[in-house]
Parts: C-alpha cells; sequence; structure tokens
C-alpha cells in the first residue's frame, strides 16, 4: 500500500498542473502512458488526445490569465493537440463514431475561441508605471545667421502609445 501511496499522490498533485510547475512532467508522463495503452483502438485514441486538447486549453488559459511569458508556447501546443486529435478522429472507420467525434471536437474548438477571445477583451498587458506628465527636453535650433546652436523652449516628449 506504501508503494501506490507516493505514486498516487503525484497524480493528484500533477493534475492541475500548468507548465512550469514543478509536477508538469508528471503530468505529462501519465498522459503519454494512457495515450499508449490506448492506442490499441483509434476511437480510444481519438477520445483521448480530444481530453487532451481540453486540457491544453484550461492551461492555456492559467497561463495568459497570469501573464505568464509562456502562454504563447502553450498556446501553440493546444493547437498541436487539437490537430492531433482531429487526425486521429479522421483514421475511425464507423461513420457514427466519428461524427460524434468530430461535433465534440468542432464544439471545443468554438468553446476555445470564445474563451480566449473574451480574454482578449480583458485587456492582460504588463505593469507599465503611469507617467504623470510628458517629459520635457531642450530643443537646440540653430542660429538663422550660421552662429552657435540657440536654447529653444523645451518641447514635450511624444509618447508612444502602446502596443493593441
Amino acid at each position: 500500500m506504501l508503494v501506490l501511496l507516493l505514486p498516487t499522490g503525484l497524480v493528484f498533485a500533477s493534475q492541475d498542473a500548468v507548465p512550469g510547475d514543478r509536477t508538469y512532467p508528471i503530468k505529462r508522463g501519465l498522459e503519454n502512458v494512457i495515450v499508449k495503452a490506448s492506442s490499441v483502438h483509434p476511437t480510444t485514441r481519438a477520445f483521448f488526445k480530444s481530453d487532451m486538447s481540453k486540457r491544453r486549453y484550461k492551461e492555456a488559459v492559467v497561463l495568459v490569465k497570469r501573464g505568464d511569458t509562456g502562454s504563447q508556447s502553450s498556446l501553440i501546443e493546444l493547437v498541436t493537440q487539437t490537430e492531433a486529435a482531429a487526425e486521429d478522429i479522421s483514421q475511425i472507420k464507423d461513420p457514427k463514431v466519428k461524427q460524434e467525434l468530430v461535433e465534440n471536437l468542432s464544439k471545443q474548438i468554438v468553446e476555445y475561441k470564445a474563451g480566449l477571445n473574451k480574454l482578449e477583451t480583458v485587456k492582460i498587458e504588463p505593469q507599465v508605471v503611469p507617467v504623470a506628465q510628458p517629459a520635457t527636453l531642450p530643443v537646440t535650433q540653430p542660429d538663422p545667421q550660421g552662429a552657435q546652436p540657440v536654447q529653444a523652449a523645451p518641447q514635450p516628449v511624444q509618447q508612444a502609445e502602446p502596443p493593441a
């Protein structure tokens, strides 16, 4: 019983892990074992790959909400995992099962898009230190007679607009 206690604890501890967490490699390793065990039947493999796509979506959402720099690679992993699920579904011979899995994956993709669009509207931007007043820099203008440059009145510095 003690022999199984540690692995079971790791499974539970890693189930909500996201990229960057210490237990994330454990989670991915367990997922790979499940996919290999389910690879005997294409329908089961497609089901698990579709479920893994959901997991990648949830991870990406967590990372985007955190403002984590790993969110971009997590979004790429989401696309890759969803494509792998679609590929496995395309190999299913039973048209009824295939259609059901296609519809489920299509619904998931619509949910992913809506969820990610919602996150996009909740502007998640890096912390910026606000500037109370525009800074001013002295500007020199050449003397029309060709003499030394004359000190002109300070001009406001143009503030760049933050990227959209």
